[in-house]
């Protein structure tokens, strides 16, 4: 079982969208997978269509140590589509670091929780608040890979850097390092300026950069304001594509290469784009639509040096 963390301090640079998209990718390829929202916004949990009016246990229930009200992790799982379950956050979360105040162990609650017994999960992801906060050690420490997903813009730099800083303090408090991906998201190939940001990612980063890029694409924001995973809303769109990719490099598959400018460029003239006055048409999801299986392959790649 691999445990992913999708973090950056800074709003607004996909993180939940990544966390949503990577799961239902995973799960879409054959892999078991639970994914975890750590968000006391709970956008994970409404962005798969979770009603929370009707939730009765949530991650809080997992972290907290109040009597009355604490609860082993299968109790908080709700099953969303062929191989992906999800267990939701509540907005009563955002108070359980009061419960650890003075309790520096608090860190390490979610990491007990998840290896204590066996869990029928090949992955677990989760979706981190936009902060550097208990709820983000929580899930540091209890990942294997943290991946960051840094958009086209300076400020999403500076939060993956305080991210790093935090990780290394992980490793010298808890003796716990685990492996960094850096996820270049919202990429726009039509602007110099994310021209600009890739290359600075490329210098800086180098093998620790996803070779995959999330392209800008509307598919993605219909598909949350919809409640569905792109794959539900459309699977022949650029944003589906991309995170199928994405979950295919975790394997050390390489898809055949999708962001060069060539003649097959990776923004068709009939894709949908953010483009003042441009007229989409709209499509409607199908809620129910299942998460098909794709042919399993081989583990191996970012894993394979985590010795697990």
């Amino acid at each position: 079982m691999k445990v992913i963390a999708i973090s950056n301090q800074k709003g607004g640079c996909g993180k939940t969208t990544t966390a949503i998209n990577l799961a239902a990718s995973l799960a879409f390829s054959g892999f078991k997978t639970l994914l975890i929202d750590l968000d006391p916004q709970a956008h994970a949990s409404i962005g798969l269509g979770c009603d929370l009016r009707g939730v009765d246990s949530s991650i809080y229930n997992v972290l907290t140590e109040t009597e009355g009200r604490k609860q082993p992790l299968e109790k908080t799982i709700i099953p969303l589509a062929e191989n992906l379950d999800l267990t939701p956050s509540c907005a009563t979360l955002s108070v359980v670091e009061q419960e650890f105040k003075n309790r520096p162990w608090g860190v390490s609650i979610l990491h007990e929780e998840i290896n204590s017994r066996p869990l029928p999960y090949e992955f677990i992801i989760i979706d981190c608040p936009p902060s550097l906060s208990f709820l983000t050690f929580n899930a540091l420490r209890a990942s294997d890979l943290i991946i960051v997903p840094i958009d086209m813009g300076y400020f999403s730099l500076v939060g993956g850097d305080h991210l790093l800083s935090m990780v290394k303090l992980l490793g010298f408090k808890l003796n716990h390092k685990p492996a960094i991906k850096i996820l270049a998201n919202m990429y726009d190939r039509r602007t110099k300026f994310s021209e600009e940001i890739i290359n600075t990612l490329k210098d800086r980063f180098k093998d620790d950069l996803f070779s995959t890029f999330i392209r800008i694409n509307t598919a993605l924001k219909r598909a949350s304001k919809n409640n569905v995973s792109i794959l539900q809303y459309d699977r022949k769109s650029n944003g589906a594509k991309d995170y199928l990719a994405l979950a295919d490099e975790l394997f050390g598959r390489k898809r055949e290469a999708n962001f060069e400018k060539t003649q097959e460029d990776i923004i068709p003239e009939s894709e949908e784009l953010d483009t003042p006055g441009e007229e989409v048409p709209e499509t409607t999801p199908d809620s129910k639509q299942p998460l098909i299986k794709r042919d399993s392959f081989k583990k191996h790649s970012i894993f394979r040096f985590l010795g697990k």
